[in-house]
């Protein structure tokens, strides 16, 4: 079986810097990049940073897919604008999850289905543009 991971980023508000798209670059040749967004597409081998640190250092969305049946979103706050106590009480251990960092609130939404899901196979492409309507 092959396999597929597909991971994008997103900004909302803002687009990224000529610096931070450079930096984004360097983190794998198999970025598609524009100035809002970046996807990183896998059918061998594995992003090699941590979707969290990217997402927390530059994004404000990431939506990461897998053929195995992983689903994850996560959202970046920014904590001048919402309360973590807020999300506290929606947190379900492996499967909703809240952290901080000294800027930002990151809720990260993990679903893991065994064998890709009663669905099947479904490609990643599109899905985090469709969310953000």
């Amino acid at each position: 079986m092959s396999e597929y991971q597909y991971y994008e980023f997103q900004t909302i508000d803002r687009p990224l810097t000529p610096k931070e798209q450079a930096e984004i670059k360097e983190l794998s040749s198999r970025v598609k990049l524009t100035p809002t967004q970046a996807i990183f597409l896998y059918n061998y081998g594995d992003f090699r940073n941590k979707p969290e640190d990217v997402l927390t250092k530059y994004f404000d969305m990431m939506f990461y897919i897998a053929n195995w049946g992983t689903w994850r979103l996560i959202f970046r706050f920014p904590k001048a604008i919402v309360d973590p106590k807020l999300f506290q009480t929606y947190t379900l251990r492996n499967a909703i999850t809240i952290t901080q960092t000294s800027k930002y609130i990151v809720l990260d939404l993990e679903i893991n289905q065994e064998e890709g899901g009663a669905s099947g196979w479904i490609d990643g492409e599109g899905w985090l543009s469709k969310l953000l309507i």
